[in-house]
């Protein structure tokens, strides 16, 4: 009886040697692959430490842009703004400014088609700043002698013949005028507009 009792205590003592054992491990291998296990700690900055110099990028001056004018008028090339064409006939103004009291214009007509004969009429006009209208006192044609209405201009093929208007009814402080018109006897009406003086080509 006391020697089962014995084995029993052994037994007993064994088994919790064993489990002792088992556990041991346990916790020996859980803290040797803690010990392997890298942990990767927040990037803190030094507040001892001297800061890093930030450098600005660099600036970068604009490239100088010129403004867009717009298309017509005094504000634009005036040589483009201050010709027109009618029926084949090219119009540029050539000079354009006041003579004592009279105004002056000087146009050029260059025929694109075959040999004609124009017709500059009295009712050409001018408008003023004020929208005040102004009719031709006088045509300058050198190639024709006047006739009734008309002032004849023979055009032949390309050739830029030279005449001018006068007006004597305009005030010399007046210095914009947003259109001319030269009245053409069968052709039609050619309309410079925006003119600015004085002008020259």
């Amino acid at each position: 009886m006391s020697s089962r009792k014995n084995n029993n205590i052994v037994a007993i003592v064994a088994a919790a040697i064993g489990a002792f054992a088992v556990i041991t491990a346990a916790i020996i291998t859980a803290t040797s692959g803690s010990k392997n296990t890298k942990v990767n700690k927040p990037n803190i900055p030094d507040l001892n430490s001297t800061p890093a110099v930030v450098q600005s990028p660099q600036q970068r001056t604009p490239q100088e842009t010129r403004p867009t004018l717009p298309v017509g008028g005094a504000a634009s090339d005036p040589d483009q703004s201050y010709t027109t064409t009618v029926k084949d006939v090219t119009y540029k103004l050539m000079d354009a400014r006041f003579e004592g009291a009279k105004l002056s214009f000087w146009f050029t007509a260059t025929n694109q088609s075959a040999q004609k004969e124009i017709c500059l009429r009295l009712e050409s006009s001018l408008v003023d700043s004020h929208g005040n209208p102004h009719q031709v006192s006088q045509r300058i044609v050198t190639n024709k002698l006047p006739e009734l209405d008309c002032r004849y201009i023979d055009l032949p093929y390309d050739v830029p013949i030279r005449f001018g208007l006068i007006f004597d009814t305009v005030s010399p402080q007046e210095t914009v005028f947003p259109i001319l018109k030269l009245e053409i006897y069968h052709e039609g009406t050619a309309e410079i507009r925006a003119i600015k003086i004085p002008y020259k080509r």
